[in-house]
């Protein structure tokens, strides 16, 4: 369809101007209108999330709270774990050292029995392999090294105590000072006959 306007230019323009100012005010207020629209919609989303973090602290809270509650009673189950696990452990230990065979009982007496003055034990290990004895001596004459050689030789000639025990030896001599005085430590490895067979 073919439009034909008939009026004379100075009206037709004044027309299309009314149109033209029509048109941009439409758009004017639409633009002003979806303006509004976007910020309603983030202020809205803003409150949302600010709900959204507030309940968010109060669970973390209320968590913490719940956790705090709970930590002594967590605690004492790693108590009662830890001892679990050191009984399993002591019981294996106790099965390892009775397969091998031999008294321990026996062993651990005849130490104490051919203990010399100035002599003491800080640490005895037992297991399959034999018996580990970490110990420490004194003597005020200074005659350190021939009371631990007769600790040795008393230990080597004791029928009972190296009975299943392959070798007695000696290991590492160390010297320190402890209270003005100096102390000599020292290893006794006795290493079992089952382990040299293997």
């Amino acid at each position: 369809m073919i439009e034909i306007n008939l009026l004379p230019q100075e009206l037709r323009r004044a027309r299309y101007g009314r149109e033209e100012k029509l048109i941009m005010i439409l758009s004017w207020r639409s633009l002003a209108a979806l303006s509004a629209v976007l910020i309603a919609g983030m202020f809205f989303l803003n409150i949302l999330l600010a709900f959204a973090c507030i309940s968010k602290k109060a669970q973390a809270v209320t968590l913490e709270r719940k956790w705090e509650q709970m930590l002594p009673a967590l605690k004492a189950f790693e108590q009662k774990r830890k001892i679990q696990e050191s009984f399993s452990r002591d019981n294996n230990t106790v099965a390892v050292l009775s397969a091998a065979g031999m008294n321990w009982s026996l062993k651990i007496s005849k130490l104490s029995e051919l203990l010399p003055a100035g002599i003491w034990f800080n640490a005895l290990t037992c297991s399959d392999k034999g018996l580990l004895l970490e110990a420490s001596v004194f003597s005020p004459g200074g005659g350190e090294l021939e009371l631990l050689n007769r600790f040795i030789s008393d230990l080597k000639a004791d029928a009972d105590f190296s009975k299943d025990l392959e070798d007695i030896e000696l290991g590492a001599v160390s010297r320190e000072t402890a209270g003005g005085y100096e102390i000599m430590n020292f290893l006794v490895n006795a290493v079992s006959k089952r382990t040299t067979r293997k």
